[in-house]
């Protein structure tokens, strides 16, 4: 990221050590313009609001549906610096 920030990244909430909402947190105060899609098996609306919080432009349940995905991308897209 520090050599060639992404313009989009997908996030899990749940990983190993510390969770996806502080990873978001760090990308966000790192690279604002960085679009993040959080993910989640876990439908748990304070993650959500938490996710919007910290810069998420969406959340994708799980099982992921391509469709879900797709939309999700497409709308972080529209959110990238032009």
């Amino acid at each position: 990221m520090a050599a060639a920030p992404a313009d989009v990244i997908l996030i899990d909430i749940t990983m190993p050590g510390r969770d996806g909402l502080w990873l978001l947190q760090q990308v966000h105060a790192s690279w604002p313009g960085t679009a993040a899609v959080i993910m989640s098996g876990a439908q748990d609306e304070r993650v959500i609001l938490g996710a919007r919080q910290y810069g998420a432009v969406a959340f994708v349940p799980k099982p992921i549906e391509r469709e879900l995905l797709r939309q999700a991308l497409s709308l972080a897209a529209t959110r990238l610096p032009s």
